[in-house]
């Protein structure tokens, strides 16, 4: 059976998880961790050619490293996402083979993405990703997790020379300080699960969540917009994935409207 052709990202934008072969763990110290940050670092900085700064492959702008899968919101830049995950994996699976004296693959199949396309999608993202280890129980807070992007956000104390992370943002008008703010408030997003298949349900709890990002900022209430703004939200949020009475429900009117605005 052929593979299926991914889902592009209109910006190049992507939600890119990488999982041991049969869920095995890929990391089993610090030093193969610090390897994997390493790898990230060098395919994301920019390097000299021709007297000039040339941006690499990528942009990263969160990442999470887990005992058997990593988890990027990486960006394209000078090549395709695949040919930077090929780098990626090529360079890690090298190290580690010759590390445990070992031959043949080590992730399982082909790495998994999602395009990220919207603002909203994006903010409930970086805070699925640095809630990794929170939701398997390793630690109570992101801010206690070595191996993940929070702190580059989180921390006004980090050593801005070891840096991954690409602050500048493919949406306009979205600011560090919003995005810090975002991810602060953690446990608002816990619902909130990528890679779940096009036939889940979406949750009320995640539709509130979704609908909230995708409102004009200071507007809580569809019904004190323009009809033509709250025909394009309602559209937004059904393409999106939320069923016709969840957004009757969130936007107060009534399902035959909502189907017919949608559509």
């Amino acid at each position: 059976m052929p593979r299926q052709a991914r889902k592009r990202s209109n910006i190049g934008l992507y939600h890119v998880m990488l999982r041991g072969i049969n869920r095995n763990a890929i990391f089993h110290d610090d030093m193969d961790l610090r390897k994997m940050l390493k790898i990230l670092k060098e395919v994301s900085s920019p390097t000299e050619r021709n007297n000039e700064m040339v941006l690499e492959g990528c942009a990263i702008h969160a990442y999470c490293l887990m005992s058997n899968h990593i988890h990027l919101l990486i960006e394209e830049r000078n090549e395709s996402i695949d040919r930077t995950m090929k780098r990626i994996g090529v360079a890690y699976v090298s190290y580690y083979n010759k590390k445990y004296e070992r031959i043949g693959p080590l992730f399982q199949g082909r790495f998994r993405s999602e395009p990220v396309d919207d603002a909203a999608y994006f903010l409930n993202l970086m805070a699925y990703i640095h809630l990794n280890p929170v939701k398997a129980g390793i630690v109570s807070s992101p801010s206690n997790y070595q191996w993940s992007s929070w702190n580059e956000y989180m921390s006004p104390d980090i050593d801005r020379g070891c840096e991954i992370c690409d602050l500048n943002f493919p949406f306009q008008g979205l600011t560090v300080n919003e995005l810090r703010q975002t991810i602060a408030h953690n446990n608002e997003l816990k619902p909130f699960i990528p890679f779940a298949g096009e036939s889940r349900r979406m949750t009320d709890e995640e539709a509130i969540i979704l609908a909230h990002g995708v409102m004009p900022k200071g507007i809580r209430n569809m019904s004190d917009l323009p009809r033509s703004q709250r025909i394009a939200i309602l559209r937004d949020l059904y393409h999106k994935g939320l069923g016709f009475s969840q957004i009757s429900r969130l936007a107060g009117i009534s399902e035959t409207t909502v189907r017919r605005y949608a559509k």
